[in-house]
């Protein structure tokens, strides 16, 4: 499975997303040094009263009341 990765460049700091897994070696698209793997925040967002991810208590709340309604 090939996963999208965040590198930084050694020398000139540059960053830069690509594809390969995690025991690859990376080059800079800007000056071909070795680059590095760091870690990125996830990108998601929760609902900030339940903490479900959004649209996830409505769905819950939709299927409840349809069931309801049988």
């Amino acid at each position: 499975m090939r996963q999208i990765l965040d590198v930084r460049c050694g020398s000139c700091g540059h960053i830069d997303e690509v594809f390969g897994r995690r025991e690859s070696a990376f080059r800079c698209t800007v000056c071909s040094s070795e680059s590095k793997r760091i870690i990125s925040p996830v990108k998601c967002q929760l609902e900030g009263v339940s903490g479900d991810f959004p649209g996830a208590s409505f769905k819950w709340k939709r299927e409840h009341e349809a069931a309801g309604r049988k």
